[in-house]
Parts: C-alpha cells; sequence; structure tokens
C-alpha cells in the first residue's frame, strides 16, 4: 500500500516548515510535494548580501533568540549558518533615507521616530 500524498502550496517558511513535519510525522512512505509560484524559497523573507554586510529584506528574520527555530536549525544541520548580529544599531531604509528602528519598550524611540505617521503614533 502506497503512502499519503501530501501538497503544501506555498514554499515560504510556514510552507517549507509544514513540508517538513508533515514527512517527519508521517514517515519516509508519505509523498510530500511543496509548490512555489516565485523563483526562491523563503517567502517574504531574504537575506541580499554585499562584500561587506548582510541586509534583511524580509518583515522579519529567523531570530536566533527563539529555542524552536535554533533547534529546527540544528535538526536541519543549518545551526553553523546562523549569524548574531553586531550589537549596533539597526535601520529601515524607507523613503529615501535610514531611519533607525525603535527600540521595544521605549517610549520616546517610537514617539520620535520617522518610521510612524501622527496618527499611528496615536
Amino acid at each position: 500500500m502506497a503512502g499519503p500524498r501530501i501538497v503544501v502550496v506555498g514554499g515560504g517558511l510556514s510552507g517549507l516548515a509544514a513540508a517538513y513535519f508533515t514527512r517527519k510525522l508521517l514517515g519516509p512512505a508519505a509523498e510530500v510535494w511543496v509548490f512555489e509560484a516565485a523563483d526562491r524559497w523563503g517567502g517574504k523573507v531574504a537575506t541580499w548580501q554585499t562584500e561587506e554586510y548582510y541586509v534583511e529584506l524580509g518583515p522579519d528574520s529567523l531570530v536566533v533568540s527563539k529555542p524552536a527555530a535554533l533547534e529546527l536549525a540544528a535538526e536541519l544541520g543549518l545551526g553553523e549558518d546562523f549569524i548574531s548580529p553586531a550589537p549596533l544599531p539597526a535601520f529601515i531604509y524607507w523613503a529615501g533615507k535610514l531611519h533607525p528602528v525603535p527600540s521595544p519598550g521605549r517610549l520616546r524611540s517610537f514617539v520620535t521616530s520617522g518610521l510612524f505617521s501622527l496618527p499611528g503614533k496615536l
């Protein structure tokens, strides 16, 4: 008897994780296919690399402070590929200039940020 056939639509992080854990749960008899419309895997998460630095292009990076992310990376053999950012300020490039990322929990950095409109701050 053939194993189940599973189709995952979307090759972003959620789709790839769903395919991985489905295969892990159902075993090698399961046939898991992932379909992705874009020309690369990863969905919204992407990294652009220059000779000097890396730029995270997605809405969120894989945060190494989350134990589940580290465990999955280790399980996939990717643990050595994580890069811990230097303790320097982070910026968002928007509207033609760099804006410092407001510090979570610090009201002043949020209020003085050029990333949000006045109504957005209220």
